[in-house]
C-alpha cells in the first residue's frame, strides 16, 4: 500500500508530495501475526485509505482541500482510524504487542492528526477575512469563523494533552464551522 501526504507549506501556496511506503507497517504486521492489535492496525490503515478517496477531495493529488460536500466524512474516516490506532499505541505501552507495532501505530497516528490539523488551517486560513455578499450575513460569517478559531486552538490542546479522538473531532467541527460560514457568505439574502 501507499499513501499520498502532502508536505507541510505555507497557506495558500503549492504544497509538494511525497509517497509513503508501507513496507514498515506491513513488516510489524508480519512480526506481530495474527495478533489484535496488528488487525486493528490494519483497519485503521484502511480507513485511512479509505479516506484519501478522490471524491472526498477537490485537488487530488495534493490533498490540501476536502470537498465541502463530502469531505466531512473523511474526517469521520479519520477519526475511526485513530482510535484504531490509539488502541494500539496504548496495548503497545501495557506491552500486549511488540514495541515495533506500537511505534508503527503511533508513527501514523501522529501523521493522521498533522494531516487533520492541516486541511483544517488551510480552510480557516484562506477564509479568515471572508466577506459576505450581503452585509446582513457578515454577523454570521464572523462567528462561524470565530467558532472555527476555537475549535481548532482546542483541537492543538487535546492533541497535546494526547486525546487524540477530541483533536480529531475539534479539527472536524472547526473545518464544519468554517464550511458554514462559505456558505452564509455566499447567501444573497
Amino acid at each position: 500500500m501507499k499513501r499520498l501526504l502532502a508536505e507541510k507549506g505555507d497557506f495558500g501556496k503549492a504544497v509538494r508530495l511525497h509517497i509513503r511506503s508501507w513496507n514498515n507497517t506491513q513488516d510489524a504486521i508480519e512480526t506481530a501475526g495474527r495478533s489484535q492489535p496488528a488487525k486493528e492496525l490494519v483497519k485503521a490503515l484502511e480507513l485511512i485509505e479509505e479516506s484519501l478517496d478522490p471524491k472526498y477531495w477537490t485537488d487530488e493529488p495534493l490533498f490540501a482541500h476536502l470537498d465541502l460536500r463530502t469531505g466531512r466524512n473523511a474526517f469521520n474516516l479519520m477519526q475511526a482510524a485513530a482510535r484504531e490506532l490509539a488502541n494500539v499505541v496504548q496495548d503497545a505501552a501495557k506491552g500486549r504487542v511488540i514495541a515495533a507495532v506500537g511505534q508503527q501505530a503511533a508513527d501514523e497516528l501522529a501523521e493522521l492528526l498533522e494531516d487533520a490539523r492541516l486541511v483544517t488551517r488551510t480552510l480557516y486560513a484562506e477564509n479568515e477575512h471572508l466577506q459576505a455578499v450581503n452585509p446582513k450575513n457578515q454577523k454570521a460569517v464572523d462567528a462561524d469563523l470565530k467558532r472555527a478559531k476555537q475549535d481548532l486552538d482546542k483541537g492543538v490542546a487535546a492533541e497535546t494533552a494526547q486525546d487524540f479522538d477530541k483533536a480529531l473531532s475539534q479539527y472536524a467541527n472547526a473545518w464544519d464551522d468554517t464550511v458554514r460560514a462559505i456558505e452564509e457568505a455566499a447567501k444573497a439574502r
